[in-house]
């Protein structure tokens, strides 16, 4: 929106914030003197603007291009001074989070009292950007409390005015109806091709560990084979139990008209006069699709349930080679024997689809897709291995010891109880003590870069470990003997009670 000009100052203009994309404060931040103002509390008049029973739509701000006044200020100023404002608000008595305010003189005209007057503003374009970083991005109404600071400026020297009370802060309150994605977020979203029945929408789920609220965790994803072209769509939970697509406003998403047959790009949903269009895919293959419903965004990309890692340690033959895991289809790890080379392909054959090696340039850690190059370990040996086909980088890490930790260990969280490397460099053994209550985490090098815990909602959680897994419950009280083997995906431990 167009920004009103101004001749107060403010403390915030250099924080350049947007909205709900995330701001920056000053580093360091600014510093204020908070020694007392000249002009004395009884010689200016701070009104609130905003009655508690106001609703302050930030939205209708921002379509109308005006800044919101939330209070004025009047009185007379010595020569050379400004006003200056600084504002804070909390929601439902919880932090307090600083947002810009500038001070906007009032014409002369418009003014019916004797002492000049200013407008104290904030730009809903911030107030929204600051909400959703610090806060929350759901719509939902809120009741804030705002508290301001009133100065007066004369170059660097900048003066307090108390209350008349004495104290430093003028207060009010206000419902707050933050902007929003403009569409409301449901719960579950489904991916529907055209000509199918909707029985056989694929369901796109949120990973709720990243969170419960749908605003702040608006990321749905699922997997579906795909044999040939399909055209798609994507629906929210109430088309999919009203058993047919519609032309209602945000029944139906789909993509733009421009960009019908893209792999990724945005979602474009029906509006009233404006039908939706079908996106178009052609693979043959598994593929993750993932919506953001709050950005509205789409991608398509290839699932692979799992690559291999090959090279010297399993003579180049893909046979051979290290299966590695994923649970999110971009991201893939596996323990591995490492020798002076090694390299990632997508099956274990002599001709895979797709193989990842060394760039013929980038930065250490990056990779490239069609490239057979081999990467060179900076320490052979047993090693945790990382591969993000997505992002295309990969990371090894030397594993020096395995242990246990957690409040059911003798250690507690604080110390590890070590296992033994075997023969074998992938079964590592020992003895441990449980206590009848707590959970533990296997974790090489005494740290939390690498670590096994049990994957989310597992029956068997000892049968289904993974890296950076659930706490595992504990057993019950006992001694028992371990064995964990790092050759499985998903890893496994037993324990066997003496």
């Amino acid at each position: 929106m167009n920004k009103i000009s101004i001749l107060g100052l403010s403390a915030f203009m250099a924080m350049g914030f947007a909205s709900c994309d995330g701001y920056e404060e000053p580093n360091p931040k600014p510093q204020t003197n908070e020694q007392e103002s000249i002009v004395k509390p009884d010689e200016v008049t701070f009104s609130n603007t905003i009655a508690s029973t106001d609703v302050v739509d930030l939205a209708a701000y921002n379509n109308e291009e005006k800044n919101i006044t939330v209070a004025t200020v009047a009185g007379v100023l010595p020569e050379g001074y400004e006003f200056e404002t600084k504002a804070e608000f909390s929601v439902n008595g919880a932090d307090w989070f600083a947002v810009p305010t500038t001070v906007v003189p009032v014409e002369a005209a418009e003014a019916a009292e004797a002492a000049p007057v200013y407008n104290v503003t904030i730009n809903p374009d911030e107030f929204d950007g600051i909400y959703c970083q610090d806060v929350t991005r759901d719509p939902a109404k809120v009741k804030v409390d705002m508290r301001y600071k009133l100065y007066t400026r004369t170059g660097g020297m900048v003066g307090l005015i108390r209350t008349t009370e004495g104290a430093e802060y003028r207060t009010a309150s206000f419902d707050l109806k933050p902007m929003g994605p403009g569409h409301v977020i449901e719960e579950k979203y489904y991916l529907v091709k055209k000509g199918a029945p909707m029985s056989e929408a694929v369901e796109l789920t949120r990973d709720l560990s990243a969170g419960d609220n749908v605003y702040d965790n608006p990321v749905f994803s699922g997997v579906l084979e795909i044999a040939g072209d399909i055209e798609w769509a994507v629906i929210p939970e109430s088309t999919f139990a009203a058993g047919s697509l519609s032309e209602a406003p945000y029944a139906v998403w789909g993509v733009d008209a421009e960009n019908v047959e893209a792999a990724s790009g945005a979602l474009v949903p029906a509006l009233e006069g404006a039908p939706y269009v079908w996106g178009k895919f052609s693979g043959k293959a598994a593929y993750k699709v993932t919506v953001n419903m709050y950005e509205k965004t789409y991608a398509f990309e290839m699932a692979l349930a799992n690559i291999y890692c090959i090279g010297s340690h399993c003579k180049n033959n893909p046979k051979n080679a290290t299966i590695m895991g994923t649970v999110d289809y971009s991201s893939y790890w596996a323990y591995v024997n490492l020798g002076n080379a090694f390299r990632f392909i997508s099956q274990p054959t002599s001709k895979p689809d797709m193989q990842w090696g060394k760039p013929d340039e980038g930065e250490a850690g990056t990779m490239e897709l069609g490239k057979g190059v081999a990467f060179n370990p900076e320490k052979q040996g047993f090693s945790f291995v990382e591969a993000n086909i997505v992002k295309l980088t990969y990371k090894t890490t030397f594993v020096e010891s395995i242990g246990l930790i957690g409040d059911a260990t003798p250690g507690g969280w604080d110390e590890d109880t070590d296992l033994t490397q075997t023969s074998n460099p992938y079964i590592w053994e020992g003895e441990i003590t449980l206590a009848a209550t707590g959970e533990f985490k296997f974790r090489a090098n005494d740290g939390w870069d690498v670590n096994l815990g049990c994957e989310k909602g597992s029956a068997t959680p000892l049968g289904n470990l993974i890296p950076g897994g659930d706490n595992i419950p504990t057993l019950g009280a006992g001694t028992y003997n371990v064995r964990l083997d790092l050759s499985t995906i998903p890893m496994t431990a037993v324990f066997t009670a003496k």
